[in-house]
């Protein structure tokens, strides 16, 4: 079937962030993980380029914006024809954009043929500093535009698992792994443990690259016995019912990969909290899981050692 980008304008589509609580890592080669959707969301608008501000440019054009809380953060102007990039606020990123394109021009060849232009925003409501998935559901947003598995571009353009895309797709808690010989496996689960108003995010303050974190990780030492503990500490968190038990699960979790890694984990910065830490996606970034008797004394711990966003596991 022929698809034309300017033919397949859309009014909005909503997709949400995401976290992966267990499996970092070893899930891209077979560890069960589990993910959880959040509330923090990206919206995905796409309708036909009809403003004259860019008439200097006289052929069909894709203009791209990125908005956070209604303020413009980033934008870019690419030929339609030869999707190279004509200005942008921000050329790294505008350059990322391009390379999807060019991925997209391949698996649905003729679909950036287009007469007159588009335009494409992006709106979210959470910091685009804190990761969150947030490249993973841009993939999602625009694989589903152009009509192709989320999953197929997204191993395309990374070397990472997908579980993000997987999460995105089901809106749900999901069970995630990435199977060697059967492919890539997943299933929606429940996940809401009686203890959730003991557990919150912390932010680090800042995003760590992932596709750097893959690369390092590819030169560990590791095998199918870490990724079978690894899959195992997996399926007892979902059922686990007991926050001091839940707590050991995290510990082990956090043992096992800081052996793995060769890095230190998180608790090693905070010797003297009283909950339990864990680590969350590729680490050092992002957010990274607490346990604690209350959110004032949690929150009053991480602030006082300038840890300004703690989140609640239900608000988020």
């Amino acid at each position: 079937m022929f698809l034309n980008a300017e033919a397949l304008f859309v009014k909005t589509r909503v997709a949400y962030g995401q976290l992966l609580l267990s499996g970092e890592y070893l899930i891209m080669d077979g560890a069960v993980g589990l993910a959880l959707p959040l509330c923090y969301q990206q919206n995905f608008t796409v309708r036909p380029w009809v403003e004259k501000t860019f008439d200097r440019f006289d052929f069909p054009k894709i203009v791209w914006q990125q908005f956070y809380d209604n303020r413009l953060l980033f934008e870019a102007i690419y030929d339609a024809n030869s999707l190279e990039c004509l200005s942008s606020n921000d050329m790294a990123k505008a350059q990322f954009l391009q390379k999807i394109f060019v991925t997209i021009q391949k698996l649905q060849p003729g679909f950036w043929s287009i007469r007159h232009g588009v335009y494409v925003r992006t709106d979210q409501n959470f910091s685009p500093a804190w990761g969150l998935g947030s490249s993973a559901t841009l993939v999602y947003h625009l694989a589903q535009w152009v009509q192709i598995d989320p999953l197929r571009l997204w191993h395309i353009l990374f070397d990472g698992s997908g579980y993000d895309i997987a999460c995105t797709k089901m809106q749900r808690p999901i069970l995630y792994k990435n199977c060697p010989q059967k492919g890539i496996v997943y299933t929606a689960v429940s996940f809401h443990p009686t203890f959730s108003d003991h557990l919150f995010f912390v932010y680090t303050g800042h995003k760590v690259s992932s596709e750097k974190a893959v690369q390092q990780f590819r030169k560990k030492n590791y095998g199918s016995k870490d990724i079978q503990y690894i899959s195992n500490l997996t399926q007892a968190m979902l059922v686990c019912d007991v926050l001091s038990d839940f707590e050991i699960l995290m510990q082990k979790h956090e043992a096992r990969m800081e052996k793995i890694l060769c890095k230190p984990c998180i608790g090693r910065l905070f010797t003297d909290y009283p909950g339990a830490l864990k680590s969350l996606g590729a680490w050092g970034g992002d957010f990274f899981l607490a346990t604690g008797d209350c959110v004032v004394e949690v929150k009053d711990y991480f602030q006082r050692r300038g840890y300004s966003i703690v989140k609640r596991f239900d608000e988020m």
